[in-house]
């Protein structure tokens, strides 16, 4: 379940979008104001944009007599907020308001691309009984931009809520408009689905006790041909998950040539190299668990995978026989845990000390797109090395965006400060 959860997140993570999709931009674009809105949008300054929108509407309402507007120039204001609001996570400040408006203010497609991502944002926030609430109010004509997926946020949705066969029937649904194992798909956003709804239809067929048409599913989505990232990604997670299904039945030797599929230079290698020397262990063949542990035993120390495997190489010299081997590398072991320890020990001076969130708000850092693993790289923030993991989870992403928010916004008031002084002069 937990495995589950986390690739709901995961998905989510990499289906949100990051910028507004203003749908009507080419009437939207003749407004001078949500021109200089977007300005601001583009650069991620989605304050001064619902600043400068909400300035708009207040004058717009105060002097809508003495100006002459077309009829739907408010109208698209307002959604342009609504759009900005959402991006910049502002769902709860409005709340049923928010929907409301949705509802009141705009066109069947445009309210149903914005449902859709406030129904996202709830399930991000863990609260899929909103999202399932919220999905339930797209109704009319949909986009054929998001049909896809919305019927596949329909289904991580269901699962999210535990109803697992109305899920099965919702991705049953998808899975027919798709062709899997490499075929070309109908539309660019079905081939961008591809994986997805085979790795999720395998899961709720677990969940809900259907193991051997999850681990059909599994299957399927583990032998998908692309050559797109985030795909692949999928089909690793996909045959991890049927490997260590495969190796808790007792199929040792199936689960290992299913761990065999993912990439070593995937994200989910690290782990499938432990599963698969632990698949070889249970057959008392330490020979063959040597291979995998061998070459994980040789990465990251600060992953926990290659921390077993350091303890599980000797091990296995040990079952051979090969005693100066394992004790040779027993006593590596020691030092580089002690390495490690000292290394633990000055990253919870360091954040005591307050050091890790000044790091958190490096602007040069930030210019980097994976700044986060940049930090884990400076020598001089020990803090980062242990938290990677907690760094790239949804949980800590969420909470540190909210902090950088607090901050910027403590910059901007420092800064109006500094403007009222010098205006009062």
């Amino acid at each position: 379940m937990n495995r589950c959860l986390f690739f709901i997140t995961f998905v989510l993570l990499l289906s949100t979008n990051v910028l507004a999709d203003s749908k009507s931009a080419s009437g939207e674009l003749q407004d001078l104001a949500i021109r200089e809105a977007l300005f601001y949008a583009s650069q991620g300054e989605w304050f001064d944009a619902i600043n400068r929108l909400d300035n708009e509407l207040v004058r717009r309402t105060k002097f809508d007599s003495k100006i002459d507007l077309p009829s739907t120039a408010r109208s698209q204001v307002e959604s342009s907020r609504i759009d900005f609001e959402l991006s910049y996570r502002l769902f709860l400040r409005d709340g049923q308001t928010l929907l409301n408006i949705i509802e009141k203010n705009v066109d069947d497609e445009l309210r149903n691309n914005f449902l859709l991502r406030l129904a996202k944002l709830y399930l991000q926030k863990g609260q899929p009984k909103d999202a399932l609430l919220t999905i339930d109010r797209i109704t009319g004509k949909i986009s054929p931009e998001i049909a896809d997926d919305l019927s596949f946020f329909r289904g991580q949705v269901l699962i999210a809520n535990g109803r697992y066969s109305d899920a099965i029937s919702t991705l049953n649904e998808l899975k027919k408009s798709q062709t899997f194992l490499g075929l070309p798909a109908q539309s660019q956003n079905t081939r961008s689905l591809l994986g997805f709804t085979g790795y999720n239809l395998g899961i709720a067929h677990l969940l809900n006790d259907n193991k051997t048409e999850g681990y059909d599913q599994l299957d399927l989505a583990g032998q998908i041909s692309s050559d797109d990232e985030m795909i692949l990604s999928i089909r690793d997670k996909a045959n991890l998950m049927l490997g260590e299904q495969l190796l808790r039945d007792g199929s040792y030797e199936q689960s290992r040539l299913i761990l065999d599929r993912v990439r070593l230079d995937g994200p989910f290698s690290s782990q499938a190299l432990l599963s698969a020397g632990w698949a070889a262990i249970l057959q008392e063949s330490y020979k063959q668990a040597l291979v995998p542990w061998t070459l994980l035993s040789e990465r990251d120390v600060t992953d926990s995978a290659v921390q077993e495997a350091m303890l599980a190489v000797p091990y296995c010299y040990g079952k051979l026989n090969s005693y100066n081997n394992a004790a040779r590398l027993y006593g590596k072991a020691v030092e580089d845990f002690g390495v490690e320890i000292n290394r633990l020990t000055d990253s919870i001076a360091s954040i005591r000390e307050g050091r890790f969130l000044k790091a958190l708000v490096r602007e040069e850092v930030k210019q980097e797109t994976a700044w986060i693993v940049e930090l884990r790289e400076l020598p001089e923030m020990p803090e980062t090395f242990y938290l990677l993991d907690l760094m790239v989870s949804h949980e800590f992403q969420e909470s540190l965006n909210n902090y950088l928010d607090l901050h910027h916004l403590q910059q901007k008031l420092t800064g109006w400060q500094q403007d009222l002084l010098a205006y009062e002069e």
